[in-house]
């Protein structure tokens, strides 16, 4: 898969799992695709050696200029509402993340979300170069679907 031009692929650590499709049913504009985001299996459960069980999306950058931005804005609608994931920004070295509830609530109607850029550099994203953004299942139990549309920097 390609989002923004740049190879996309999900991940899964532990006894995670996660699928990724693009819909054409559900989107947020008049025509095109919305993101789908299905995840489950044992999310947040301490896996010992293997670590925590975690899953997510990445999709590359392609080291794009952001610092003439304010915000990383997106539309996000979940299966039931509630959904919890995080969004990190990396700059190829440093990679950090923003807990999504803190900033908006998922619904199972389309919302914006805009994630202030300064939030990432505060944490020492170098917003000139940005590689890449994940949408994370971590830290806590969770399974459900989340459809991401109209990913941009304003």
């Amino acid at each position: 898969q390609h989002y923004f031009g740049q190879t996309a692929y999900s991940f899964a650590n532990g006894a995670a799992a996660v699928a990724v499709a693009l819909d054409r049913e559900r989107h947020h504009l008049a025509d095109g695709n919305s993101l789908l985001i299905s995840y489950g299996g044992s999310i947040g459960l301490d896996m010992g050696k293997a670590g925590f069980s975690f899953c997510g999306y990445h999709t590359g950058l392609g080291a794009v200029d952001a610092t003439r931005h304010t915000v990383l804005a997106f539309r996000i609608r979940g299966g039931k509402g509630g959904e919890t994931p995080n969004v990190y920004l990396t700059d190829g070295t440093v990679k950090k993340g923003l807990d999504l509830e803190a900033y908006a609530t998922v619904t199972n109607e389309w919302t914006l979300v805009a994630l202030p850029l300064a939030d990432f550099a505060g944490k020492g994203v170098d917003l000139s170069h940005l590689e890449s953004i994940e949408f994370l299942f971590e830290w806590e139990e969770s399974s459900g679907t989340i459809w991401v549309d109209n990913i941009q920097f304003n």
